[in-house]
């Protein structure tokens, strides 16, 4: 922050170029006067204290700015003449005050140090003359370094750039003032409202920065367009113009609420039917906001979205998350409320140094983030200039304990506190979707009289939309033409099936489309659509069956590690080069590659088991681009593999008749229920991420700290934590292979590696969502989890003595788990496994701080000591339950 620091400086070299200005013309005028000093002259002379403070700053800040070397010398020079006038001032002091014999003699001693004061007086006219060359050249010569600086310090620097340039052309005014006085003041006048400006916007940077979560926007961003011209029957107010005459007809105009309703409008349908498509494409679409525009009238129109995931993080699929979210929205598009609302938070920033980055992030507990946002929504005076519109997408995919209390009462609770938000005032209205669940439909109409005018149900109004995208599916593929009979008679019969399930037409189009290699005519095309299932469950069923017999097991094992992941971690995922090791494994149950890939053997690699999930799981998996808001990784290796639609996942996770079962469903659930199957599908799920990392270590050496091999191991030592507790033996080879993947590629090959052997263990750093990030080992992980029945036999498996010099980081990741529970605010969102008993990290802290007397500690344990002594005194006796619950 050099060119920030610099400016800092010159605002320091201006106060005192000001208070000097100030001093020696009192002085002159002292020695002019016959009557000696007047009280306001008497005052100006008795600042002594200030003008130290001014010298002190100049000193301190002038190392700041290594780059400016004339302005340090500039600040070394005032620095001196500041001195010297303190010197001349303590001289001249009054020994008593209000004589007016004592006003003479301090007025004879300011006439024999008269030409000091006229010397100081005419050093100080030119360093205000460089002061303002100084200023000038920063902020010309300078821009791209301060922009830089800026776009560092605060994110954006739209409106502080135009400070920039005002501030430069009003220096150039300067230049030429008459008045030097006034000159000096309005400059340093500028400079602090500058100051004022940086502070302010990095005060709303850091509340922003506090608010947002990480994969906050995954949602919305993961959900595939709408195909093309369609759902824009929505602004027209009526439905599907071919619907049919015994369906209801869509009497509700979605326009209509848009531009003057109130409260909420629920979009429900079927599973597939294309609600977060169409949620998406309202929240993208000009006509939404111009309406809206329309709505609010001369307010500031606030809009924010949110799209729930049920297999997402908890942050994805919770009220905090909503809330944060929303809140996070709001204040970003109306800075002007961010003070108000948080203004313990700001003070806070406010107060650190201007032109330093924040050293510590701001943690603001929810609890308070939920009141602020209510009392937002509430406030006369905040609604009095703005409206807010809210589209909350996924009310279903709601999951508040991660299907650990998936109950009527929860939902009602979550519903009825939505519709609370939107019946707050006028100005407050929500578009939510949902699956046609009669609790959604229930609480609504209970909590929002005449809600029923404001629902559409999706599926019974999407019938020319599925036409459309039929029809140009079939034409862009074999080559039919709009008016073809035989196309328009082959759509009708897929949408009739459909029965308003867009993705049951998505399926179908693929399976049909399989048949272009054999150049099939609309003929056979409608024959083997005859076939094909209606409904998704027995859609599913019958592609299970599809599948050919070499390709079954490999798909089990595929299907089996993605739900095996999404229990273990929402913040797990697998990639599409961890998939492809899947069928050396077959083999080879311990296989790991050593070697290492160029980029063009992992695109072969990549491209190839792109190929392979379509032939082993239909398409129900498919590869796409993660959505991470930093990047991390070469593009090669941010592919995730998800399920195509979370009716897929519900679908193996369902128990059917096992007469009405197919072979690779069984298969899955064998896997995923038996003990033995269960500690083989940890070991593959290890194997394969070993082996991605071995494969890219040495040219991508990011993926080893990055968040997601943070979160993969996190889930990996909880999966070898719950396969111990199942009565499975520990393995610790697996655990000893995973230490050697995270070790630097730069590790001396002369020296033993692996975690119960030479090396306690690579360290690594996990950003976890909610702390500034914690250094662990693989044993300070399990540590953090309370895991000490899995510390111990390890230790007595491996060299005492190697593993004991590392001792001191197991008791920090165990301090580190103790502190995230005994702090709710602070807790991890990701750490989803850390128990709530305190005892077990007591007890487990205790047996560590035993060893202190163990020639096998290295390092001191005063720190650690310290720490667990502020915790038992903050937290100790009863307060500790509380906070620990």
């Amino acid at each position: 922050m050099a060119e920030l620091a610099a400016i800092g400086l010159a605002a320091n070299v201006l106060q005192f170029i000001d208070a000097g200005y100030s001093i020696t013309s009192s002085a002159t005028e002292v020695y002019r006067s016959v009557l000696g000093m007047s009280a306001e002259t008497s005052n100006r002379l008795a600042t002594i204290t200030d003008l130290e403070q001014i010298s002190t700053q100049l000193q301190s800040t002038s190392s700041t700015v290594p780059r400016h070397e004339s302005l340090r010398e500039l600040s070394s020079k005032c620095h001196a003449l500041s001195r010297e006038l303190i010197d001349i001032l303590k001289s001249l002091r009054a020994k008593k005050k209000g004589s007016i014999l004592e006003s003479f003699r301090v007025g004879a001693k300011f006439w024999w140090n008269r030409s000091k004061i006229e010397s100081i007086h005419k050093c100080l006219d030119d360093y205000r003359a460089q002061i303002q060359l100084e200023l000038t050249v920063l902020f010309t010569n300078d821009q791209g370094s301060l922009g830089r600086e800026l776009q560092s310090l605060i994110g954006t620097t739209g409106e502080i750039q135009n400070e920039v340039r005002a501030l430069r052309t009003f220096l150039e005014s300067q230049r030429t003032s008459g008045s030097i006085d006034g000159a000096i003041r309005a400059i340093r006048d500028e400079l602090l409202g500058f100051s004022d400006a940086v502070r302010r916007a990095k005060c709303e940077r850091a509340i922003l920065q506090a608010l947002h979560f990480e994969k906050m926007e995954e949602r919305f961003d993961d959900i595939k367009p709408e195909h093309n011209r369609t759902f824009s029957w929505i602004f027209n107010g009526a439905g599907s113009e071919t619907q049919r005459e015994d369906k209801p007809p869509f009497n509700v105009c979605f326009t209509e609420w848009l531009r003057s309703g109130s409260g909420i409008f629920h979009i429900e349908g079927k599973a597939g039917s294309g609600k977060s498509t169409l949620m998406k494409f309202l929240c993208d679409n000009p006509q939404t906001m111009d309406i809206l525009r329309s709505w609010a009238g001369e307010k500031q129109l606030v809009f924010a979205k949110f799209f729930f995931w049920k297999s997402g993080t908890p942050m994805q699929r919770s009220l905090k998350g909503l809330t944060q979210a929303l809140l996070h929205t709001i204040l970003k598009q109306a800075p002007g409320l961010i003070e108000s609302t948080f203004p313990n938070e700001y003070r806070q920033m406010y107060d650190k140094p201007w032109d330093l980055p924040c050293d510590k992030e701001i943690r603001i507990p929810y609890e308070e983030i939920q009141s602020q946002f209510e009392q937002l929504l509430a406030s006369e005076p905040v609604c009095q200039s703005r409206r807010f519109c809210f589209f909350i997408d996924g009310l279903d995919e709601f999951d508040e304990f991660n299907g650990q209390d998936d109950n009527f009462m929860i939902y009602q609770k979550f519903v009825e506190k939505l519709s609370t938000w939107a019946a707050t005032r006028v100005d407050v209205k929500i578009c939510v979707s949902s699956r046609d669940w009669n609790l959604f439909r229930n609480v609504l109409d209970e909590a929002i009289p005449g809600s029923p005018s404001r629902r559409l149900l999706l599926q019974e109004l999407t019938r020319d939309d599925m036409i459309l995208t039929v029809k140009d599916t079939l034409k862009d593929a074999i080559g039919f033409y709009d008016t073809e009979p035989q196309l328009v008679r082959l759509a009708d019969k897929i949408v009739e099936r459909a029965e308003g399930v867009f993705l049951w037409v998505t399926l179908v189009l693929k399976s049909l489309l399989r048949g272009k290699q054999f150049d099939d005519s609309p003929k056979m095309l409608r024959k083997r659509l005859d076939e094909l299932p209606t409904g998704l469950e027995d859609f599913f069923k019958f592609m299970m069956n599809s599948i050919e017999k070499p390709y079954r097991k490999l798909a089990a094992l595929i299907f089996s590690v993605m739900l095996t992941i999404r229990k273990m971690s929402s913040d797990m995922d697998i990639s599409p080069l961890m998939c492809s090791f899947f069928e050396d494994y077959e083999d080879n149950s311990d296989f790991i590659f050593r070697g290492n890939m160029s980029d063009e053997d992992l695109q072969r690699r990549i491209e190839h088991m792109r190929s392979q999930l379509v032939t082993c799981c239909k398409g129900l998996l498919e590869v796409r681009k993660a959505t991470t808001e930093s990047k991390e990784l070469s593009d090669l290796l941010d592919y995730r593999v998800v399920f195509l639609h979370r009716s897929v996942s519900e679908f193996f996770e369902s128990r059917f008749h096992p007469a009405e079962d197919t072979e690779i469903h069984s298969r899955v659930r064998e896997l995923m229920t038996d003990k033995t199957s269960q500690a083989s599908m940890l070991r593959l799920i290890c194997l394969s991420f070993l082996s991605e990392m071995a494969s890219v270590r040495t040219r991508h050496i990011k993926c080893l700290t990055s968040r997601r091999a943070g979160a993969i191991v996190s889930g990996l030592v909880q999966g070898f934590h719950e396969v111990y507790q199942g009565g499975q033996p520990l393995d610790f080879d697996m655990i000893d292979c995973l230490d050697l993947a995270l070790q630097s590629p730069d590790a001396s090959p002369n020296r033993p590696f692996g975690l119960v052997r030479e090396r306690f263990g690579c360290m690594w750093v996990s950003k976890i969502e909610g702390t500034r990030g914690f250094v662990f080992d693989i044993f300070g992980t399990f540590a953090l989890y309370g895991f000490k029945e899995i510390i111990t036999p390890i230790l007595e498996y491996s060299d005492s003595r190697t593993i004991h010099k590392r001792l001191h980081y197991v008791l920090e990741g165990a301090l580190s788990g103790l502190f995230s529970i005994l702090l709710p605010r602070n807790r991890p969102d990701r750490l989803e496994g850390l128990p709530t008993d305190i005892s077990i990290y007591l007890d487990f802290i205790g047996q560590l701080l035993q060893q202190t007397n163990s020639d096998f500690w290295q390092g001191d344990l005063t720190d650690h000591q310290s720490l667990l002594e502020m915790i038992c005194t903050r937290f100790g006796g009863s307060d500790t339950e509380s906070d620990s619950e």
